[in-house]
């Protein structure tokens, strides 16, 4: 399982994506403008499939919630101006701490 936040939408996706990834960009402007921050942030939850005839309801959730939590502590830390490094540091300490993962 992945999921994705960013640029356009606060709001994570499911996507095929075969790694971790924290992009940051940063677009200037003329000195006068403001500066804008455009980011995003991609997560995977491991290798290999799982097959949802093999896991309850309950187990999906539990998946969809960890991943969703780290998405939305590496996106904090974008959000507020850190590192891309901060917040793939971020995603990976709430993934490596959860025993499904």
């Amino acid at each position: 399982m992945s999921f994705v936040k960013g640029i356009t939408h606060a709001r994570p996706w499911l996507a095929l994506v075969l790694g971790m990834a924290a992009l940051s960009a940063v677009t200037h402007a003329p000195a006068h403008a403001e500066e804008r921050r455009m980011f995003a942030i991609a997560i995977h939850g491991g290798a290999g499939t799982i097959e949802r005839s093999r896991i309850t309801p309950e187990q999906d959730l539990a998946f969809r919630s960890a991943l969703n939590a780290a998405v939305e502590a590496g996106y904090a830390i974008l959000e507020k101006g850190g590192s891309s490094l901060d917040a793939v540091s971020a995603a990976v300490r709430i993934l490596e701490d959860d025993p499904q993962f």
